[in-house]
């Protein structure tokens, strides 16, 4: 009833579901990622709604990967994904990128071995079996 307190972010949720657990009350609530965004059905920062039901403008389809490349330079590239590196839900990395990308913002994005190497917390190699 009182419009001055509205807020669209509040509103606007996105939700990132974590399959199996994130449909499951009341643990849902560890393993799922919300995030007020920013954007609506006509802006760059597209957050589709479906505009009926119990919330008509929670934001129920939008980029989980954002990349811009830079051609002239491949290593001045950027990137975003909406949740997080990790598909555990108990890694820190697990949902480190969400509020990034919640506000548009984005991470550089290196085609550097040396980069890689200089960030990693470790090396996994992967060999396929002998014949």
């Amino acid at each position: 009833s009182n419009v001055d307190g509205w807020r669209w972010g509040e509103e606007h949720l996105a939700v990132h579901r974590h399959t199996p657990f994130g449909y499951v009350s009341p643990i849902s609530v560890l393993f799922n990622i919300e995030q007020e965004t920013s954007g609506s059905d006509n802006s760059l920062l597209r957050g589709q709604t479906r505009g009926s039901g119990p919330y008509p403008f929670r934001n129920v389809h939008a980029a989980g990967l954002r990349v811009v490349y830079d051609f002239s330079d491949l290593n001045a590239s950027q990137m975003i994904i909406s949740t997080g590196q990790s598909g555990h839900p108990f890694s820190q990395y697990y949902d480190h990128l969400s509020g990034l990308w919640a506000r548009g913002d984005m991470i550089p994005m290196s085609t550097s071995d040396d980069d890689a190497r200089a960030g990693a917390l470790g090396v996994m190699e992967l060999r396929p079996p002998e014949p």
